[in-house]
This record gives C-alpha cells, sequence and structure tokens, in this order.
C-alpha cells in the first residue's frame, strides 16, 4: 500500500548549502529531506511513481523527533536502515529520470510572483502566482498560467534550488 523510500543522497536533513552548515536543529521542519528516492511501488499500483524515480514527500518522513522524556524517537515511516514508508496521501511530486517533474494529485506545485507594497517594498504576491507543476487532472490549465490561491493555502519547498509552493488543487480559484 505504500511507497518504499530512501532519503536522496542518503541524507536525512538537508541543511547545506555550498558548504555552509544552515542548522543543527533536528527540531526545524524546513531543513528535513524533503526528496526521496523510491526503491518500490505499491502492489497494483499503475501512477507516474517508478522504481530509481525521486519523490517529493513530507517533511515527517525522515525527521528525527524527540520523546518527553527528550530522548530521540526514529521517524514513524521509518522500516530499517536507511528504508522508509510513504503514504500515497504524502508524496506531491515525482522527478523522472530524464528530470521532469510531475505534480501527484490533488497536488500541484506553484511559483511566487511578485509585486511592489507601498508600505512593504518589493514582496511576494501570496494570491497570484504561476502554475509551475500541474498534475494530470488538471486539464484545462496548462504550466506557466498565472493563477489566483486562497490565502495561507501554500506550503514551501526547496527542490533543487528551485523556490515553490505545493497546494492542493481545489485551493486555485482562477486562472487568467
Amino acid at each position: 500500500h505504500y511507497f518504499i523510500v530512501r532519503p536522496f543522497n542518503k541524507e536525512r536533513y538537508s541543511n547545506n548549502s555550498n558548504g555552509l552548515v544552515l542548522n543543527i536543529s533536528v527540531e526545524d521542519h524546513n531543513f528535513t529531506q524533503r526528496i526521496a528516492e523510491v526503491v518500490s511501488t505499491p502492489i497494483g499500483y499503475e501512477g507516474d511513481v517508478e522504481v530509481s524515480d525521486l519523490l517529493i514527500v513530507h517533511h515527517n518522513t525522515f525527521r528525527i523527533q524527540y520523546n518527553n522524556q527528550g530522548f530521540p524517537l526514529e521517524s514513524k515511516y521509518h522500516i530499517e536502515d536507511d528504508l522508509f514508508y510513504v503514504e500515497k496521501e504524502l508524496a506531491y511530486m515525482v522527478i523522472k529520470n530524464d528530470g521532469s517533474k510531475i505534480a501527484l494529485p490533488p497536488f500541484c506545485f506553484i511559483e511566487p510572483t511578485y509585486i511592489e507594497d507601498k508600505y512593504e517594498g518589493y514582496k511576494e504576491n501570496d494570491q497570484i502566482c504561476t502554475l509551475k507543476y500541474k498534475n494530470k487532472d488538471m486539464t484545462s490549465i496548462e504550466n506557466g498560467s498565472l493563477v489566483g490561491v486562497k490565502k495561507d493555502s501554500e506550503y514551501e519547498f526547496n527542490i533543487f534550488d528551485e523556490k515553490l509552493y505545493m497546494i492542493n488543487q481545489n485551493r486555485i480559484i482562477l486562472h487568467l
């Protein structure tokens, strides 16, 4: 019923940038690895994900957490060694071996646009974005389209230095 994965490059945390350590805290979800290498797909699965593809997953997939006594606990998704399972609902995008990226239903990925605000200066527009990676169910809209999204509906991802926001496709309220 699950994807079996291992952390991309065997790193559970992606807290390095050009050799500089950005964070050493395992509590901070912003630096947990969100890219997984697919080892196995669910039995009978007929979607876009294949063995050896990369999968964009939930931030808690590889994350170590602490119990009430302060002892570290493995992620609840840990199987053994460097293997973890991922529920289909927590897999957001597949990166194929040729580098193409496909969002997995019901999710899509948007890229922020920017506006000049009178009081705040140049900033991200949190409601008008560019649809960067759609899923196969989104037939009436194309990648590259401007979309309006419901406020506070996005979740930030940094995928190979590309800043994207993952949203549920039902959070798109219009496309231009």
